[in-house]
């Protein structure tokens, strides 16, 4: 069985606009997020799914599977159904 973990990290949050680099203790939330999943799931089995060139462009070379989706979605679930597809081949 293959298993992917799949984080959706929306910039433009209304109630905390750029969550994701949000520094905390040296490091973005997002990162300290994936550095937490990487303990027990394999780095190339994780993706993050965000609207934002920002933090693409930030976390690009710490991360690795960093998906830019385009579309507006009602919640984090939406984005992560939707562009699953992108990756689905691989599972």
């Amino acid at each position: 069985m293959k298993i992917a973990v799949l984080i959706p990290a929306r910039y433009d949050s209304k109630r905390l606009p750029g969550k994701p680099l949000l520094i905390l203790k040296k490091k973005t939330l997002l990162e300290r997020t994936f550095n937490q999943v990487n303990k027990v799931i394999n780095s190339k089995n994780i993706y993050i799914f965000t609207d934002s060139i920002k933090v693409l462009n930030k976390l690009k070379s710490k991360i690795p599977n960093i998906i830019l989706t385009k579309k507006k979605y009602y919640t984090g679930l939406d984005r992560c159904a939707d562009n699953f597809k992108k990756i689905r081949q691989k599972y």
